[in-house]
């Protein structure tokens, strides 16, 4: 895994496909982020593979991938960072614009060009939105 600009990393996206099968709602909810925006900006590296939750609202999303399910997109937090996001799971009736908690795994950063003709930074990270089907499917399954 590593740090891309408009298109998905391939280690990223093997990732995405493992966690289409097989991650759970409690492999991603942590009580406190293990990193922030601000410290995957500064060192992606040192920031990969650790788990945080952002709310925020959806800028866009959209089925990916069929088999399994990812759906990508992009959500800008309360605060106003950018994250893009592969998300697995169930994303119930979440559409643009929707309020919504996605919890994850940091895979690097996500470069993409902006409407001013620069590039701009967001965080990507690999999870599932804190619905509760998502948190039903953990209670059910088994190891």
């Amino acid at each position: 895994m590593g740090d891309a600009g408009d298109e998905m990393n391939p280690g990223a996206m093997l990732f995405a496909v493992w966690a289409g099968n097989k991650l759970r709602w409690t492999d991603v909810a942590v009580p406190k982020n293990e990193t922030s925006f601000k410290l995957v900006m500064k060192d992606s590296d040192a920031a990969r593979q650790k788990r945080m939750c952002v709310s925020g609202s959806l800028i866009e999303i959209s089925k990916g991938n069929d088999d399994p399910k990812i759906f990508t997109g992009g959500l800008v937090s309360n605060y106003g960072d950018i994250y893009r996001f592969m998300a697995v799971g169930s994303t119930g009736e979440l559409v643009a614009q929707s309020r919504a908690r996605l919890c994850g795994v940091v895979v690097g950063q996500y470069a993409y060009a902006n409407t001013i003709g620069g590039q701009a930074k967001s965080v990507m990270l690999v999870g599932m939105f804190d619905l509760p089907e998502n948190k039903a499917a953990t209670a059910t399954a088994t190891p």
